[in-house]
């Protein structure tokens, strides 16, 4: 007996895609398959095989299609032999995680909140909303929210929930003028800037942890891999593999810098991308296929630990992204200034005022705080 299941599981064809619109479409076929799998790494694993296969006939002893979980097996043997089924459903499956987690949100929370708010704002699975107030020191660079502890902050009916239900889909938005670092229930770091938002659960369940961005933000992910971490964008997903990133996403692009680690960057509806530390991929829904190439990692890195990191940058780049952070607007009388390139690193927690002083320093020219702008003449 463990023989003749030992041999249908060798590899006799590729597989095809009919087979894999076959299982796709097929909800007892897919959960076969993954019983068959699950069948297959007991016998690798468990030298009494023929125990091994009794407790999986145990499993199945009542059902009424059992002949399923045999037919299964010789349609997709090749397909779990190897590591291409692993592979597939990976992404399949992430794909699908993320879509569902970004339609539970998207219609409960507004983006306008990024541009007129003045708090952080906590959208909950039920739809409420909530400002976010965080005390920070004077050196903090940062506003600092724990998940389990930001799930306290919502509804009766919310906070009622037992430890069985469903985890809560949540929603962070930071304003400019703010920025957030979020402490994820996995015990993953993510630095939010100026102008974000973060859709999350507030616990982690099945077989990724996902999130979904919109704006900018590094990752410090917690490793595990048995259940790999996914950021969802609009043009395609990030999968982790033990790393620290940076992700942005702007208008219909969305750029993923590694510092360390590994990723695989995955546009929609393509192949998987790995990259190697130090280097960015850049895709959006018309060029699909990421471009790579070398960057600087230190702004990234300077930023998640605290300070505004400008090398040989523009003055018209460092102004826009002071606004960002101070959430102020920009008057401009002199444009040819903005051309000049500079070194500049001042601590995030800055005052505006300072922001603005350092520059003037510089010799950059006449550039002026006044109110809520920065004015250049």
């Amino acid at each position: 007996m463990t023989d003749e299941i030992l041999n249908i599981m060798q590899p006799e064809s590729p597989i095809t895609d009919e087979q894999l619109a076959m299982i796709d479409s097929n909800a007892d076929l897919r959960e076969a398959c993954e019983d068959v799998m699950m069948l297959q790494g007991m016998l690798a694993e468990k030298p009494d095989t023929e125990a091994a296969l009794q407790r999986f006939h145990e499993k199945h002893r009542k059902s009424s299609r059992r002949w399923l979980y045999w037919s299964a097996a010789s349609v997709v043997a090749a397909l779990f032999a190897g590591a291409l089924f692993l592979l597939w459903t990976s992404h399949h499956s992430a794909e699908e995680a993320v879509l569902a987690q970004q339609s539970s949100v998207a219609s409960k929370s507004s983006d306008e909140a990024i541009l007129d708010g003045s708090s952080v704002t906590l959208t909950a699975a039920d739809g409420e909303q909530q400002a976010i107030t965080v005390e920070k020191s004077k050196d903090a660079a940062d506003e600092v929210i724990n998940v389990v502890e930001s799930q306290l902050t919502l509804s009766n009916s919310n906070k009622n929930a037992g430890a069985n239900s469903n985890p809560l889909t949540s929603a962070i938005v930071v304003p400019y003028g703010h920025s957030v670092l979020v402490h994820l229930s996995d015990g993953t770091r993510v630095y939010l800037r100026p102008g974000s938002k973060l859709i999350y659960p507030d616990k982690f369940i099945g077989d990724y942890r996902v999130v979904s961005l919109k704006g900018e933000a590094y990752f410090c992910v917690a490793h595990n891999p048995e259940r790999p971490f996914v950021v969802g964008t609009p043009q395609g997903i990030v999968q982790d593999y033990g790393t620290e990133f940076n992700v942005t996403t702007e208008g219909d692009k969305t750029q993923v810098v590694l510092v360390e680690g590994s990723v695989g960057v995955k546009p929609t509806n393509h192949h998987e991308q790995l990259l190697q530390p130090g280097q960015m991929a850049t895709f959006d829904a018309n060029h699909p296929t990421p471009v790579i190439e070398k960057v600087d990692t230190d702004p990234y890195t300077a930023w998640r630990d605290g300070y505004f990191y400008f090398n040989e940058q523009t003055l018209g780049d460092i102004i826009t992204q002071l606004a960002c952070s101070y959430n102020l607007k920009v008057e401009c009388h002199n444009t040819d200034i903005l051309r000049l390139r500079l070194r500049y690193i001042i601590p995030r927690s800055s005052t505006a005022a300072y922001a603005v002083e350092i520059l003037n320093r510089l010799q950059t020219g006449h550039i002026q705080l006044q109110g809520d702008r920065i004015v250049i003449r």
